[in-house]
């Protein structure tokens, strides 16, 4: 009998402990969400309360409201922050938008700080009243889909003093000609597959744009969140920047990456590392992401650097990551000089989110 009558104790004991523990621990995490969003700034309680509708309950302030129940009515924290986009692309997601952007990272899987369109008619506005042409391009290429362009109608910052060129292969987008900030071209280059045509026209500036000097070229789901690029640009008066890598630092080991997922033909890998062994390319040069990358483009060592490149991309593996420092190397250019930081991880000054393209993928399997 005391011993039934003491596993009954420990169950009361459980169940209202345990109780009082989930309940402290939930209002600790609350607590914890609460600064999380206040320190993120992309927080803003004035907005949240005119698009919301929120009245004072209690003790409930507008940001108790969001993170409890207004995230669920589709309201957002600011005009600078997307959250719908995320639960759009995710709808199994079952906490708040913006507290899993804040707490698993910045690569999300929709572009989570869209420009208002007040930015596309202040940018166009700006570029009909201009007195002579630019000599600056920001652009990028979409091929097959990849990516939408719709998720970035506008860079969150725009400077007016560049033109934004995208080329692609999708026949709506050209017959619309443009698209939010962007002027649509067709593709210069389809003499290979789809993967290495979208890579000559990452590659070779000088041949698209002629009459500009330079250029910007920036992956389609990469959103610019900051002046940090365009100030770098002029800051550091170079012919070349790219964005490091996020976590490796030696092309070997980036090739060993790749081989062990899968992501390249194993023989033509195997070629690609011997070659670059016969050369005498060493170990932990420098590794880069290729998802931003500003050139003067017309400078005589830009262009060999990009046809150089280019080689190795056309005629081994088409993963540009794979060929980029080797050609650093070989043109005597360092790969920290040439390097701005990542874009991908951790970093406020970008936006990078999934591709349109491995979404489907996803939703198909």
């Amino acid at each position: 009998m005391k011993m039934i009558f003491k596993e009954i104790l420990k169950k009361i004991y459980r169940r209202i402990f345990g109780k009082i523990y989930a309940d402290m621990e939930a209002k600790v995490r609350h607590l914890e969400d609460k600064m999380l969003v206040i320190q993120s700034g992309l927080w803003d309680e004035e907005f949240y309360v005119r698009e919301s509708g929120w009245c004072r309950r209690g003790d409930d302030t507008p940001l108790d409201h969001y993170l409890t129940k207004g995230w669920t009515q589709g309201f957002e924290p600011s005009e600078k922050f997307d959250g719908n986009a995320i639960l759009n692309a995710k709808p199994d997601l079952q906490i708040n938008p913006l507290v899993y952007f804040l707490r698993y990272g910045r690569y999300p899987l929709g572009n989570a700080f869209r420009a208002p369109e007040e930015t596309v008619r202040k940018y166009l506005d700006a570029k009909a009243a201009r007195t002579q042409p630019v000599k600056k391009v920001v652009y990028s290429c979409v091929t097959n889909g990849y990516d939408d362009l719709n998720e970035i109608r506008a860079f969150y910052f725009t400077p007016p003093d560049w033109d934004y060129v995208c080329f692609t292969d999708d026949e709506t987008l050209i017959q619309q000609k443009t698209l939010g900030i962007w002027e649509i071209r067709p593709l210069r280059f389809t003499e290979m597959d789809v993967i290495r045509n979208a890579r000559r026209h990452k590659l070779q500036p000088h041949a698209l744009f002629p009459e500009y000097e330079e250029s910007l070229y920036v992956d389609a789901n990469v959103n610019i969140l900051t002046p940090y690029v365009f100030q770098e640009i002029a800051r550091r008066k170079t012919d070349l920047l790219i964005s490091a890598h996020a976590t490796r630092k030696c092309l070997y080991e980036e090739f060993q990456f790749v081989l062990s997922g899968g992501l390249i033909d194993p023989e033509l890998g195997a070629k690609q590392i011997q070659a670059y062994r016969d050369a005498g390319f060493p170990e932990n040069y420098g590794l880069h992401e290729t998802n931003v990358l500003y050139r003067r483009h017309h400078e005589p060592k830009v262009k060999a650097l990009m046809e150089e490149w280019l080689y190795w991309i056309e005629n081994f593996t088409q993963r540009d990551q794979l060929s980029l420092s080797f050609a650093l190397w070989k043109h005597g250019i360092s790969v920290k000089e040439s390097s701005i930081h990542n874009a991908r991880v951790e970093n406020p000054d970008f936006c990078v989110f999934t591709h349109a393209g491995r979404l489907r993928k996803k939703k198909e399997t």
